[in-house]
């Protein structure tokens, strides 16, 4: 069982390149956005606010709250270059 474990945290680690470019990219389209729009992915995808308390806080209808999210998530999406991003590639281990 511990080789099991060894060898699982070994395939994370080699992973680990991956996913960090991976963040750099999200990061670097997050910071593009307005000011507003920061603060509201801020809010949504890292304090996992509701939508409740997003409409309270941006004073936004339902309607008006999915048109906000659907804004920023393509502009999200072409700032981390569509579909030819790197967020979209799969990691493979290396055969050595």
């Amino acid at each position: 069982m511990l080789n099991e474990v060894i060898k699982r945290l070994q395939l994370r680690e080699e992973e680990l390149p991956f996913w960090i470019i991976r963040v750099d990219v999200i990061e670097s389209a997050i910071k593009v956005l307005l000011p507003e729009d920061q603060h509201f992915v801020e809010l949504k995808y890292i304090q996992r606010l509701s939508n409740d308390d997003l409409m309270d806080r941006f004073h936004l209808s339902p309607s008006m709250l999915y048109r906000k999210r659907q804004d920023i998530l393509q502009q999200l999406y072409v700032e981390a270059g569509g579909e030819k991003s790197v967020l979209w590639l799969t990691w493979q281990k290396q055969d050595a």
